[in-house]
């Protein structure tokens, strides 16, 4: 991510555990094996003003 931070939260498809984790500017999140099976995760609308931000999402990554 670059720009303003934002709460991204998971969701553990059996426990319901919910956790919550800050992302600010230049973070990187990696999801991979079971966090993509096992966790259903977003990030949640809030109604208090926010800075702009882009996100980058890679679905696949292929070693070369």
């Amino acid at each position: 991510s670059i720009g303003g931070e934002r709460n991204f939260r998971l969701r553990h498809r059996e426990s319901k555990e919910l956790v919550q984790i800050t992302l600010g500017s230049g973070s990187l999140l990696v999801m991979s094996g079971l966090s993509q099976q096992c966790w259903m995760h977003d990030v949640p609308k809030t109604k208090r003003h926010v800075e702009p931000r882009i996100n980058l999402t890679f679905r696949l990554i292929h070693s070369i």
